[in-house]
């Protein structure tokens, strides 16, 4: 069973594009590019990597500029942090081929070759607040307590869950006193 990774799509077959952590403490792996890109000054480039990934339905793909790219290459990752989900991978118009979208902030022409480390990609878990989208359904449960006085009240305001959304929820009950 695969857990996470990556896997080149089918249109590129150079192994050295798969990316790898440099270092035994980095958090990030390194994407490199595919394909020799230029960058006119202020232009705006989505950059192939070659590559897609993989993960578990609660993990999502962080793509962070590398530290080094404004100062050594004049490139920053417009869109400050690419946000790549489970469900791109495979996707039918690209097979969830991941592109870096970065700028050129200088004045001259900026040339990225093959192999060159464009962006670092991070693996993170995220979170759902106690809701579910299925086939165009959300669900949500509340559930307040109160205390008015010495007279406790209990509001209870719960839609119940479709047993086939029961493996994309999860609840949390939190209860504040006042």
């Amino acid at each position: 069973m695969k857990i996470r990774g990556f896997e080149l799509v089918s249109t590129f077959t150079d192994e050295n594009l798969l990316p790898k952590r440099e270092t035994a403490h980095a958090a990030g792996y390194d994407l490199k590019v595919a394909e020799r890109t230029v960058i006119a000054p202020g232009e705006i480039v989505l950059v192939p990597t070659g590559v897609k990934a993989y993960m578990q339905p609660t993990e999502v793909l962080y793509l962070y500029d590398r530290s080094s790219n404004p100062r050594k290459k004049g490139l920053v990752l417009i869109n400050s942090v690419g946000v790549i989900d489970g469900d791109y991978y495979g996707n039918p118009g690209n097979e969830g081929h991941i592109f870096a979208q970065m700028k050129n902030i200088t004045d001259q022409e900026v040339v990225l070759e093959v192999g060159e480390r464009v962006v670092q990609a991070v693996f993170a878990p995220f979170y759902h607040l106690c809701s579910c989208v299925k086939d165009q359904l959300t669900i949500f449960m509340w559930i307040y307590f109160w205390a008015l006085y010495s007279v406790p009240l209990t509001y209870l305001s719960v839609i119940l869950l479709i047993p086939y959304c029961l493996d994309y929820c999860s609840f949390i009950v939190s209860l504040e006193v006042e």
